[in-house]
């Protein structure tokens, strides 16, 4: 595990200071009113929502439990991690590139379940040749390793006992939780791509969650859901600079869409896209919550 793989304490070291000082101000003047700027959720349930999204009982959301095996099926990440850990269970082992990323064999078998597709290898633009050809089976054995279900040694990755107990009988939900815990709360979602600002869209996850169980049974685009997110916390936008690639909030825009839409929630099944995703106007596709993400989770 390196840093980059992981997610930072404080991301650049101050934007979570920053926003902290902005819900302080607001908890200090009003903290149980609800606020415009907020979505009608009140500084002290933001505060829960933010922090302990899943584990305080005062946070607007709670993720349900008793599910069922249909939602598991339908959370396309999680089924991917089912799979990877069955195959490391199966070989006993797998031996590691130099590089020390998983091996063609292996990826191909992975990528070949379908539950994850991407773009440019599906457009033929891209050709899977290497771990690092797709950024999900990129993302698997770091999650993985995160979770504790996997480790490396001596450029192997082999079953840990958790792993192993994930096999056995039927521990499905104990282990969605662990995969979506690790996932939100360890994994760096920075690490996939170039945008220069820590943070963004992983910090206030649960907050897009509650959005789209407010106002996902609608068509809305992805600009509907950016402009709340960065009005809630407009300390995130703030580090973008205007440039050749559009405003400051345009880029936080884009690079929102990006982390939160195309890599966690579709990822986890909790949206589904109404057209053609646009990489280059993200915040124009079209979406609506699933079935999955109101199996999952539920306001109170």
């Amino acid at each position: 595990m390196t840093n980059s793989e992981s997610k930072p304490d404080n991301g650049d070291g101050e934007y979570f200071f920053d926003i902290e000082e902005y819900l302080s101000s607001l908890v200090r003047s009003s903290n149980a009113v609800p606020l415009e700027d907020f979505s009608g959720l009140s500084p002290d349930q933001m505060h829960h929502l933010l922090y302990y999204p899943l584990e305080s009982e005062r946070s607007p959301v709670y993720l349900q439990e008793n599910l069922s095996g249909e939602t598991f099926d339908a959370i396309p990440l999680f089924r991917l991690v089912e799979e990877f850990i069955k195959t490391v269970g199966r070989e006993g082992f797998i031996k590691l590139t130099p590089k020390g990323a998983l091996p063609r064999k292996i990826l191909h078998e992975l990528y070949g379940f379908g539950f994850l597709k991407e773009e440019f290898i599906e457009k033929g633009y891209v050709k899977l040749m290497r771990e690092s050809d797709s950024v999900v089976l990129t993302t698997l054995p770091i999650v993985a390793r995160l979770s504790g279900l996997i480790t490396k040694k001596f450029g192997r990755f082999a079953l840990t006992n958790r792993g192993r107990k994930s096999l056995e009988g039927n521990r499905r939900e104990e282990m969605f939780r662990l995969v979506f815990e690790t996932f939100t709360d360890k994994f760096n979602w920075d690490y996939n791509d170039r945008h220069p600002v820590s943070g963004v869209g992983q910090f206030g996850w649960a907050y897009t969650i509650f959005l789209l169980l407010k106002f996902g049974d609608s068509d809305r685009t992805i600009g509907f859901y950016a402009d709340k997110y960065t009005t809630a916390f407009p300390t995130l936008w703030d580090r973008f600079q205007d440039g050749i690639w559009g405003t400051a909030r345009d880029q936080c825009t884009s690079c929102y869409a990006l982390r939160a839409f195309e890599r966690f929630l579709k990822w986890f099944g909790f949206i589904q896209f109404k057209d053609d995703d646009d990489f280059l106007h993200r915040e124009k596709s079209v979406v609506r919550r699933t079935d999955v993400l109101e199996n999952v989770f539920a306001l109170k």
